[in-house]
């Protein structure tokens, strides 16, 4: 009889693959410094709390890479408090996060990679299950940033929601059908 578990909960092995494009965590934190001055731990806290914890970087992984933009130029230390850097993003760690978001294509394919490969491993249940969860997360998502769009955004957004809304109905149709 199947589960009403979540793979992960059952086989701890089963979980999401936590590993990221090279050189993606590191254009994440330029992204996080921009406008805003954060020590290790404040990123470490964001990261966790974006993901919803399903990863919770490392120090191992995060201060070896802050101290690696700092060496290279593209963050700068703002000040220090007791033993912690509070780090903000200097004006080359900019020009890169900038010139990275005019190849936001191919960063979004290579970002998008590991989940796509994941789901290519699962059976049809499991996939259908991993689908559904990605699906009603990007939801929440883009509920919770509305507020946030701007108008032309926001008219964007719903005409390719409108689009998605055709190929759910498509797809809920093809359900009911053979559920008669």
């Amino acid at each position: 009889m199947p589960s009403d578990k979540a793979p992960h909960e059952e086989c701890p092995d089963m979980r999401m693959p936590h590993s990221m494009p090279r050189g993606f965590l590191r254009l994440v934190l330029l992204g996080l410094l921009k406008g805003r001055e954060l020590s290790g731990m404040d990123i470490m806290r964001i990261l966790a709390e974006r993901t919803d914890g399903i990863w919770q970087p490392s120090p191992g992984s995060i201060y070896p890479l802050l101290a690696s933009l700092e060496d290279n130029g593209a963050i700068e230390v703002a000040r220090t408090e007791g033993r912690s850097k509070i780090y903000r993003l200097s004006k080359q760690g900019l020009g890169q996060l900038r010139a990275a978001f005019k190849k936001k294509g191919a960063l979004s394919e290579k970002a998008n990679m590991g989940p796509r490969l994941w789901e290519k491993l699962l059976d049809p249940v499991e996939r259908a299950r991993f689908n559904v969860m990605v699906f009603t997360h990007h939801l929440s998502s883009l509920e919770s940033i509305l507020d946030r769009l701007t108008t032309r955004q926001k008219q964007k957004l719903l005409s390719h929601l409108e689009q998605m809304s055709d190929h759910l109905t498509t797809i809920i149709e093809h359900l009911k059908k053979e559920n008669q």
